[in-house]
């Protein structure tokens, strides 16, 4: 959710912030990533982003650990983690109206208060010496299957882990 204009990519490929975490999904949640995340299947967000000049950052993160369990997916043991992150977006844009550069906590518009987001993550544990010797942090041991940001709900298991 954080990003920064100036670190974007170009129109045609977009890189830098916009997919700097892709490296911590499992290889079926890159995939997935790719094909359904706004910061890739089209130009509307990046557009915005470039528009703007804006830099958003994620603060005041709140994970919890909300259900852990061993779950057979294709005749397999995996152990999945499904977290809570509870946060809010710190935007630096310019203001159309006075071209000045603004700094504030992304508000609700309905009630003029912070946004608090909530994104729903499910994490599945990876050895460490299964993914190889340019491992995501040096091999954490945990990748994200699959992810929903504003949710009420829990995410399903998306896919086989493995693949």
């Amino acid at each position: 959710m954080s990003y920064d204009y100036r670190n974007i990519g170009t129109p045609a490929h977009h890189s830098g912030t916009l997919t700097g975490s892709t490296f911590l999904l499992t290889p079926g949640g890159q995939f997935r990533f790719v094909h359904n995340d706004v910061r890739m299947i089209n130009n509307t967000l990046y557009n915005k982003i470039q528009a703007g000049k804006i830099i958003q950052q994620v603060v005041n993160a709140q994970p919890t650990l909300v259900h852990f369990q061993v779950v057979q997916v294709l005749g397999k043991q995996h152990t999945f983690a499904w977290i809570s992150v509870t946060f809010e977006l710190l935007q630096s844009k310019i203001d159309p109206a006075s071209g000045k550069r603004i700094e504030q906590l992304q508000t609700d518009p309905a009630t003029g208060q912070p946004l608090i987001h909530h994104m729903a993550v499910i994490l599945v544990r990876i050895l460490p010496q299964r993914q190889g010797s340019n491992a995501p942090m040096g091999g954490t041991g945990w990748l994200v299957d699959t992810y929903e940001l504003d949710t009420n709900t829990l995410p399903a298991i998306a896919i086989d882990p493995s693949i």
